[in-house]
């Protein structure tokens, strides 16, 4: 299925960044220079802050290099059978510890509980028991929507595998995105425009209406850049953008493409087993122009439901302004 958007009106909301700043913050405008802005293992390369072992680094979130704890150790734990917020730590990727599967799950049918502590680290040790989902440019599953492309959707090389699971605290998910040339936004305003992931959910699947707003929808934006991460708001077709907690999620970058992992909260009751819940993911796609020519061509989408009465979108029914187009999975 092949349709098109013309356009995603927002609220122009400009975010922060810290000093120590990795290749990917070059995008928003941050620059160094020899005398010594470069902090924690960063240096000061042709202008930009790297690190010293010549990888791109990670962003100063929370109780990260430079975070707002100032600790720069790793950030608190959640228990996933309390509800609450959590924090976020310093981020590299590992995996392969005991107790972690290799098992696969349709998101749109069921999503597992998860059990234990999650540490927002970018470290999958913690969270590798969650069985996982793919979604790409080149699965016939996955709904695609163009936006002015002339580029194949087999040509894109952007894919995704998800670890999704719920607990009283909220969603969690480990998202490991292979994206070999990363084109990712520049601002929150407009983090949909480039390299990034999008989660969509409510914590009830039944009597939707198809609004986001009155159906206290949460609707998250990751670039696949450290420190770029929007919450949108849409009421009647219109959306607001806003800068994502920061310690809800952590964001990493890797040379074949980058790492989130977020905990989100529930915005209306807490679920429980057995209940069913609304629930889509988009993986986005730039087309590797150069600076200054970002945006976003493509996006694969988990769900892409069709809808038989009036949407409350401006256009046809799109799973950023009509929730019905998402699955119903039941929460074991």
């Amino acid at each position: 299925m092949v349709v098109r958007r013309s356009y995603f009106p927002v609220l122009i909301v400009v975010a922060t960044a810290c000093a120590g700043l990795s290749r990917d913050e070059l995008l928003a405008g941050k620059t160094c220079t020899p005398s010594g802005e470069c902090v924690q293992g960063y240096t000061c390369v042709e202008g930009i802050c790297e690190r010293a072992d010549g990888s791109e680094g990670v962003s100063p979130h929370p109780g990260g290099a430079g975070g707002n704890n100032g600790d720069g150790g790793d950030g608190p734990s959640v228990d996933g059978s309390e509800a609450g917020d959590t924090a976020t730590g310093s981020a590299t990727q590992t995996g392969g510890a005991p107790g972690c599967t290799s098992a696969t799950i349709d998101p749109c049918s069921t999503i597992p509980r998860f059990q234990g502590a999650q540490t927002l680290d970018g470290d999958d040790s913690d969270v590798c028991a969650l069985p996982t989902f793919a979604i790409d440019f080149f699965d016939a599953n996955d709904a695609v929507l163009e936006h002015g492309t002339t580029v194949p959707e087999s040509e894109r090389p952007e894919s995704a595998s998800v670890r999704v699971g719920w607990s009283p605290a909220g969603l969690h998910l480990f998202i490991t995105v292979s994206d070999p040339l990363r084109e990712p936004a520049r601002l929150v305003s407009s983090v949909w425009e480039g390299d990034g992931v999008e989660v969509l959910f409510t914590s009830s699947g039944s009597k939707l209406d198809g609004d986001p707003a009155t159906d206290r929808a949460f609707h998250a934006i990751f670039a696949g850049a450290p420190s770029l991460a929007g919450r949108v708001t849409t009421r009647n077709g219109v959306s607001s953008i806003s800068t994502l907690n920061a310690t809800w999620y952590e964001t990493s970058v890797r040379p074949d493409g980058y790492v989130v992992e977020t905990l989100l909260p529930w915005t209306d009751v807490t679920p429980s087993s057995g209940a069913n819940i609304a629930f889509d993911f988009a993986l986005n796609s730039a087309d590797g122009q150069p600076l200054g020519g970002v945006g976003r061509d493509a996006e694969a989408l988990l769900r892409l439901a069709p809808v038989s009465t009036t949407s409350p979108c401006l256009e046809d029914p799109k799973p950023w302004c009509d929730t019905r187009t998402w699955c119903t999975p039941t929460l074991e």
